[in-house]
């Protein structure tokens, strides 16, 4: 089962309070219905028309009556889709009566203000969307999670539900469909408390702060082997400058200090600054065995250049 199947299967409940249940069913109507000649036509997975016939249930006491599939009844149609999903139509004029009073829904899909007024029909309405509508990566793999809208409206109203919290979605076209989303692992965690998906947050967290911890293990290796390298690199030049004053005009030309120094570095060319430094009585600091090395391979420079 995908990380997302798991979200949507934990979050597929309906809520205590009756203004939270109405949020839900709205969000599930504007992301998936729609309403024509008194009918609303939902498309629904079998786990959403489980959550519908619930909250059908709770709100208008209104029996969908499922077993294996759909009951038939007079005024609920089940017709299966090209995506074995069903289509349930609704066309019970008291039920669409209250449907539409209750929730606000409409033909433009507008969201009823009052509907969302509350911090956790807010929650309900994003949760309602992200069982129609969302997707959430597996976090072993990428953040990334969305909600594929049908239009530009539907996205603006999604992204401004979901910035209330204080989070930063966007959205983008990808062919004929407005796609909200967010990339950041701290708000895609975010995103998962506010639908309530609180045990795959915690699956979640726990794949996140593995990949840190493995990150950041990796970079201090990657930064001590540069290092590493560097150090190397950097004794090789020094031994060969050092070398060469030996063959040109010998260590004697050196002053004491910088002729110990020299020595030092040729016995030990695999020894760090700060090695090579402890090697003194009394010790040398790396700053000023650096700087020494430093007027060691001027002098070499020069002596190549005819100056000294």
């Amino acid at each position: 089962m995908s990380f997302s199947s798991k979200v949507k299967r934990e979050i597929s409940t309906i809520d205590v309070k009756r203004h939270c249940n109405l949020s839900l069913l709205l969000s599930l109507l504007n992301s998936n219905a729609e309403y024509s000649n008194n009918t609303i036509s939902i498309y629904s997975s079998r786990q959403l028309f489980n959550l519908l016939h619930d909250l059908l249930l709770v709100l208008f006491e209104y029996d969908l009556k499922q077993e294996y599939g759909l009951k038939q009844e007079n005024n609920l149609k089940q017709v299966t889709n090209n995506r074995n999903d069903f289509i349930v139509q609704i066309n019970d004029a008291k039920l669409v009566k209250n449907i539409l009073s209750s929730t606000g829904f409409n033909e433009e899909k507008k969201i009823n203000q009052l509907i969302v007024k509350n911090t956790c029909c807010k929650k309900a309405y994003i949760k309602g969307a992200f069982l129609t509508n969302g997707s959430v990566s597996d976090p072993n793999k990428a953040y990334h999670l969305e909600f594929s809208m049908h239009n530009e409206e539907l996205s603006l109203q999604m992204i401004n539900q979901i910035n209330d919290f204080g989070l930063n979605s966007k959205s983008i076209m990808r062919k004929s469909n407005y796609v909200v989303y967010l990339k950041e692992s701290d708000q895609i965690a975010d995103l998962l408390n506010i639908i309530g998906a609180h045990k795959n947050l915690l699956e979640f967290e726990n794949v996140r702060v593995l990949k840190d911890i493995r990150n950041n293990v990796n970079r201090r290796v990657n930064f001590e082997s540069d290092n590493i390298r560097k150090t190397i690199s950097a004794a090789k030049t020094q031994t060969e400058k050092i070398l060469h004053i030996k063959n040109t005009k010998g260590l004697s030309y050196l002053s004491n200090e910088l002729r110990e120094l020299a020595e030092i570095r040729l016995e030990h060319n695999d020894y760090s600054l700060k090695e090579i430094g402890e090697l003194f009585d009394p010790k040398l600091s790396k700053s000023c065995v650096n700087h020494r090395l430093r007027k060691i391979c001027s002098i070499s420079d020069n002596i190549r250049g005819g100056i000294t």
